[in-house]
């Protein structure tokens, strides 16, 4: 009888002990799991971009989690300003980027023509990067500034990082063919594309769906259009 009892007890321990193995194991994985969500809006761009002053129009200086209304209804958005400066940002955007539902990529429209190729090389690194592109991320370019005078337009910064992204897959794809590799977290620009034999267009992604417009943290009515993509995404 008391060898019945005790054989009963250890059982009763060894089912407690896989019990709490089990829950231990969930809740790990419920944690994980949760920090991998992609919720957030990721703000990225150069350093002196505007996509600080940009965030604080869109939140009217409040906390960076925000009700915005919108035809009476509410939405919670999770928006995340991420360190222009080359130094940080990488480190910054490989820490946020796997909670990234969408990116808003902010480009100073006084200044384009001079930092083109900066701006240039900062998106090609976006559009090659593997996790991103295997996500089918949404891309909302911004031409920002546009109140200031000679800003360039969105046709003309369109058309212009097109020309500078087809430069540099050229250049990419010369240095992959010499060496054969194309880095440990960056896939070949043309197994990105839907036509290599054509020059470059944005349209031509296949993972990415890039959108384009203008915007002014000076000018409520040129907010419009970023507010309401963060919406309805």
């Amino acid at each position: 009888m008391f060898e019945r009892i005790f054989e009963d007890k250890s059982t009763l321990g060894i089912s407690i002990a896989v019990l709490v193995v089990v829950i231990t194991l969930l809740i790990i994985w419920l944690l994980k799991r949760s920090k991998d969500v992609k919720k957030n809006f990721l703000l990225v761009g150069a350093s002196n971009s505007g996509k600080t002053r940009l965030l604080c129009q869109l939140l009217y200086k409040k906390n960076l989690l925000t009700q915005i209304s919108f035809n009476g209804k509410k939405k919670l958005v999770s928006l995340i300003d991420i360190p222009g400066q080359d130094k940080v940002r990488r480190k910054f955007f490989t820490l946020y980027k796997k909670t990234a539902k969408a990116l808003v990529f902010v480009v100073d429209s006084s200044t384009f023509q001079k930092e083109i190729k900066d701006v240039a090389q900062f998106l090609y690194e976006i559009l090659t990067d593997d996790l991103l592109a295997k996500s089918k991320m949404r891309l909302l370019i911004i031409c920002n500034k546009q109140d200031i005078d000679l800003s360039k337009g969105q046709a003309y910064i369109k058309s212009n990082l097109e020309k500078e992204i087809e430069l540099l897959r050229k250049i990419s794809g010369s240095a992959l063919k010499s060496t054969g590799s194309s880095g440990d977290s960056k896939m070949n620009f043309d197994s990105l594309i839907k036509n290599i034999n054509k020059q470059f267009e944005f349209t031509d992604l296949k993972y990415f769906k890039v959108e384009f417009c203008e915007t002014s943290s000076l000018e409520e009515e040129k907010m419009s259009y970023l507010k309401n993509w963060l919406i309805m995404n």
